[in-house]
């Protein structure tokens, strides 16, 4: 099965939007993630959750995660989800 979000950052890649090393980076992040789901559902409600330099944080806005994020990590990216919602309604 193939993974959307792979593709989507493999394009990135083939286009020069981002390197080989933030791609593999921006995968860990997220592989994190899966691995703590089913705690940050259980306890994360109605929150962005993301992941930067194999660290977890949590803000009730985008823009407070990114703050946070970028404060510690300021030249990586990091992945986030939103925890029992979605930005796209």
């Amino acid at each position: 099965m193939s993974d959307p979000y792979k593709q989507s950052l493999e394009a990135e890649v083939a286009s020069g939007g981002m390197t080989q090393a933030q791609m593999d980076d921006l995968l860990s992040q997220k592989s994190l993630f899966d691995a703590n789901r089913p705690t940050i559902e259980a306890t994360h409600k109605r929150k962005f959750v993301g992941f930067a330099g194999d660290q977890m944080f949590i803000a009730s806005s985008l823009k407070d995660l990114k703050q946070m994020t970028q404060a510690q990590f300021p030249d990586r990216l990091f992945y986030f989800e939103t925890v029992g919602f979605s930005l796209f309604g």
